[in-house]
């Protein structure tokens, strides 16, 4: 990949794929500005503050402290990297996930993102509903064909934190368009001061309900649903 770099630590960053290749402008704080094509080039991109997939089918805006561009598959990959993706919502309206990740690779004409290691997803509360936050070794989040979120899912040590609401399991599927989060894989949950397990937790994000599938109830002392997760073989995010 061919190396390219840029200074200054105020420098905005607006990205777009075309036919000609990966296409970026840049703006200064001082409101200069410059341009750059890779062309037929792959290219690499250090220390960017702001970057903004425009033609990627990728709508949203984050930062990265590096970002690289390969022209033969179209993707991109970032380190480092946290973005604001946007999401339907039950009603219609959009609501943003902040998300971050140690690497994120773009694979534009699959219309998926790969999100690994220590991967942290945040959805806004709304409807009366506390802040989701979802937790994972890596996140795999798919487009649809509207550009919007259709669904994420996350494997290894996942973890599912809402309010009083925990779960915990080997996948987490996040479904936008119902506001829903899947857990399976040995799932079992936490609400207030009941813990359980079933074979499936459905957690309803808008409507502050978890529906357990073959729910067995236990009796142990339950587990913290902190506003971190809990430390893990894969290290504490």
């Amino acid at each position: 990949m061919v190396g390219r770099k840029f200074a200054g630590a105020h420098v905005n960053w607006k990205l777009a794929i075309t036919a000609a290749g990966l296409v970026a402008s840049a703006a200064s704080s001082a409101g200069a500005e410059a341009n750059l094509s890779t062309g037929a080039s792959d290219g690499a991109f250090q220390g960017v503050r702001l970057w903004q997939f425009q033609a990627s089918r990728l709508d949203g805006v984050g930062q990265a402290d590096s970002l690289g561009y390969e022209r033969s598959t179209a993707g991109l990959s970032a380190e480092n990297a946290h973005a604001s993706l946007a999401a339907p919502r039950p009603d219609g309206k959009p609501v943003h996930l902040d998300i971050r990740a140690d690497h994120l690779s773009v694979l534009t004409k699959e219309n998926r993102g790969v999100w690994k290691g220590h991967v942290r997803v945040v959805r806004p509360g709304t409807a009366g509903q506390p802040e989701l936050r979802l937790f994972c070794d890596q996140l795999v989040t798919t487009l649809s064909g509207a550009d919007r979120l259709q669904d994420a899912v996350c494997t290894g040590n996942v973890q599912v934190v809402q309010g009083d609401r925990a779960g915990w399991g080997d996948t987490a599927v996040y479904l936008a368009e119902t506001a829903q989060v899947v857990v399976t894989g040995n799932p079992h949950g936490q609400q207030g001061p009941s813990t359980f397990r079933g074979e499936k937790l459905t957690f309803g994000v808008e409507t502050g309900r978890i529906e357990v599938e073959k729910p067995v109830l236990e009796t142990p002392a339950p587990r913290s649903a902190s506003a971190e997760p809990v430390a893990t073989s894969g290290g504490a995010r």
